[in-house]
């Protein structure tokens, strides 16, 4: 779907959902939005395969997680990149939030790392270690136990607590690492820090993220 959606295209084939009975049944649980997941169909050109004709995603605002970017929006994933390179490309407006923001020297000389080009940006928010609870390579890691209890309250009547707690209860950036605590420094004491090494000249000093700001 998202590579249907980056393409342009209204749907595209696959072979991922030629099994099984969801598209039949929906997704199975009360309340689910009720919706043909997938039309399956034969191949046109004679092989009499079957494949899945899954519509394309296209978001009106796809939100990316980076752990760099340039101020103009050109964007630096480390470890496992997943979908976000097609969702960039598919959502009508896209902003990045970063951990850290690089001189526009390192697009210049490796142009090639860039995943998303500063032309598909809409925004670029500076915010650290914004993935968490989850991981960012070379920067931190996950907070297992905070995801736990982020289930835990997800199962439970708790999740207005939850919400109340972790995500409407700071202002600015210093609240939220504030809100985060000590654990914030064992997170960022990871094994993967040596991905993120050869980048850290590329880091402005903090008088220029000031004058950005």
């Amino acid at each position: 779907r998202c590579l249907a959606g980056s393409l342009n295209l209204p749907f595209i084939p696959s072979i991922s959902g030629i099994w099984g009975d969801l598209n039949l049944r929906g997704l199975g649980f009360p309340g689910a939005h009720e919706y043909r997941k997938y039309i399956q169909v034969r191949d046109p050109f004679g092989t009499g395969r079957k494949v899945a004709l899954i519509q394309g995603l296209k978001p009106d605002l796809t939100v990316v997680h980076a752990p760099m970017a340039d101020k103009d929006g050109n964007t630096f994933l480390l470890g496992a990149v997943g979908h976000d390179d097609l969702l960039s490309r598919a959502g009508r407006q896209v902003v990045v939030i970063t951990d850290h923001l690089v001189s526009e020297e390192l697009c210049r000389t490796y142009p090639n790392l860039v995943t998303i080009p500063s032309i598909g940006v809409d925004a670029v928010v500076l915010w650290r270690l914004s993935a968490w609870p989850t991981g960012c390579p070379g920067l931190y890691d996950p907070d297992i136990v905070h995801v736990k209890l982020f289930n835990e309250s997800a199962r439970k009547d708790e999740f207005e607590d939850y919400l109340d707690w972790f995500v409407y209860s700071y202002k600015d950036e210093d609240d939220y690492l504030h809100m985060i605590g000590p654990e914030a420094d064992r997170l960022m004491r990871t094994a993967s820090s040596s991905l993120m090494e050869p980048f850290r000249k590329y880091l402005p000093p903090q008088r220029e993220l000031e004058a950005l700001a």
